[in-house]
């Protein structure tokens, strides 16, 4: 619901944090002589516990007690009419309408249904938290495309984990991320060469709608930036360890192939592994954020206490 309501990050209003000094801090973005503003905009998208351990948060929530949503699977031969269909229609959907579509070669296990077990399928998924009859309306194009399955229907809020439908169970996975400018035919056609039904290729892909509140600043300004990006583009693959190589190898071409429509960025929620390189978490950012967010770093944690793998906004500086 990012489209309607904006990033996580845009409401929270205060977060307790303990320092690498072992002080418990309460931050907000209240101006007054005691406020850690700088702290507190760095908290929200500054990301990956770099400056502390955050004990408390305080989020400004929506009421949103029911929504109109779920997914479709398509059949493999649908795949490039689906693909194509769901660009077109994402340049007039209202901010009401989240939705995402996912290519994937679905495993062949028993407990998935005939018409998926083992098929090339994309699956449609929808959030719409407007007047149902209006969101029965927006689906219907896909409709009559005829899926093999067709879950979306009016649910309680706390129903919401079923759209998705993914597995709970750990798994080594692999993926990579980029930012998308447009999706027009171009970007489309290059995914379905390069991730369609004959590509064969061994990760899935995932498109996430974004645009609307998510293109806008939040009410109080945060470290997440690149808001220019209209989808997010997901890729990953679970893989033993000697697949591991050709696994990145093709993530890495898909993403190169797609850089034409990129905004140059990367999601940060979807960084994380021992894939991530330096570059790409930097790419979350702005320069200019970047060195604001290394600022932050040398007052609050001068000897890094708090790290990760990757680390571009470290005390030692930015550059």
């Amino acid at each position: 619901m990012s489209r309607q309501f904006g990033y996580a990050v845009d409401h929270v209003r205060a977060l307790e944090i303990v320092t690498a000094d072992g002080h418990l801090r309460r931050v907000t973005a209240e101006a007054n002589p005691t406020a850690d503003t700088e702290l507190f905009w760095a908290l929200r998208g500054g990301g990956k516990g770099r400056f502390g351990v955050v004990v408390a948060l305080e989020i400004a929530l929506h009421p949103v007690r029911r929504l109109y949503g779920g997914g479709m699977h398509f059949a493999t031969e649908r795949t490039a009419e689906v693909l194509h269909a769901y660009a077109e229609w994402t340049r007039t959907v209202p901010e009401e309408m989240g939705s995402s579509i996912l290519l994937i070669r679905m495993p062949d296990l028993p407990f998935l249904p005939d018409e998926l077990r083992g098929r090339y399928v994309s699956h449609v998924r929808f959030v719409f938290t407007g007047d149902a009859a209006d969101g029965e309306r927006w689906v219907a194009p896909f409709r009559a495309l005829g899926p093999l399955t067709d879950t979306v229907r009016v649910m309680p809020y706390g129903e919401v984990g079923t759209i998705h439908a993914e597995p709970t169970a750990p798994v080594a996975f692999h993926a990579r991320n980029s930012m998308l400018r447009t999706l027009d035919t171009g970007t489309v056609d290059t995914l379905l060469a390069l991730a369609g039904p004959d590509a064969h290729a061994p990760y899935l892909v995932e498109l996430r709608h974004l645009g609307g509140a998510t293109a806008r600043p939040g009410a109080v300004p945060s470290a997440l930036g690149r808001r220019d990006a209209g989808f997010c583009l997901y890729s990953g693959g679970a893989v033993t360890d000697d697949g591991v190589d050709a696994l990145r190898a093709a993530l890495a071409r898909l993403h190169a192939a797609v850089a034409p429509w990129g905004t140059g960025g990367a999601c940060l929620n979807f960084l994380a592994g021992p894939d991530v390189t330096e570059e790409q978490v930097r790419s979350a950012y702005s320069e200019t954020d970047l060195d604001r967010l290394a600022e932050v770093k040398r007052r609050v944690d001068p000897d890094d206490t708090f790290r990760a793998v990757v680390a571009p906004m470290s005390a030692e500086g930015s550059r």
